[in-house]
């Protein structure tokens, strides 16, 4: 009686389990996999093509803004205007609800001038002084976010002066990305030509 009773538990653990990837497979259904380099790569290497892909944007955060409960969180991926300070990402932060995963900053060797990326969690990460110091480098600011938004912010914050865009391309939305994997910052190419804001 036993042995019949765990067969059939088992037999119904089973079942749940087969139903639960259905349900799931079908939430995704239709959609893409995400794959952050190949969106990447359908973006125009130029200031034409990467104005483009910023309208593109756009008409993506107003798709969410009309399809998409209001309090519902996004996920982002920021790219500033210009390199940011920590209080003026702070600032951004609060006025937006931004829930960040992760900032990327912008260093500069001060013998070669070469650009370097470094990724914290917090603009005031105890990480960043001590490579600056190793690699003898300067920190030129913030240059790119990724976290999430609350839908109802999203617009307003693609509006700021102080973003170059707001890209919710890798939102479950949009795509099947249950890793939250995020889309590459547009700044390096917003200096190779010459788009940053003063």
């Amino acid at each position: 009686m036993n042995m019949k009773r765990g067969k059939i538990i088992l037999l119904l653990s089973l079942c749940l389990i087969i139903a639960s990837i259905g349900v799931t497979s079908a939430a995704y259904a239709g959609k893409k996999k995400f794959n952050w380099l190949a969106t990447f790569e359908t973006i125009e290497k130029s200031k034409v093509g990467i104005e483009r892909y910023k309208n593109e944007t756009k008409v993506k955060i107003n798709d969410l803004n009309e399809k998409v409960d209001a309090n519902q969180d996004i996920w982002v991926t920021i790219t500033f205007a210009k390199p940011l300070n920590k209080q003026q990402v702070e600032d951004l932060i609060n006025r937006y609800n931004i829930k960040i995963d992760h900032l990327i900053a912008r260093a500069m060797e001060r013998k070669t001038g070469l650009r370097g990326t470094l990724i914290v969690t917090t603009p005031d990460s105890d990480r960043i002084d001590p490579v600056l110091s190793e690699n003898e480098a300067d920190l030129k600011g913030f240059i790119e976010a990724v976290g999430y938004v609350p839908n109802k912010k999203l617009r307003e914050l693609s509006e700021d002066k102080l973003l170059f865009v707001v890209d919710p391309s890798a939102d479950d939305y949009f795509v099947d990305n249950p890793k939250k994997k995020c889309l590459k910052g547009l700044f390096w190419e917003l200096e190779d030509y010459g788009m940053i804001v003063d």
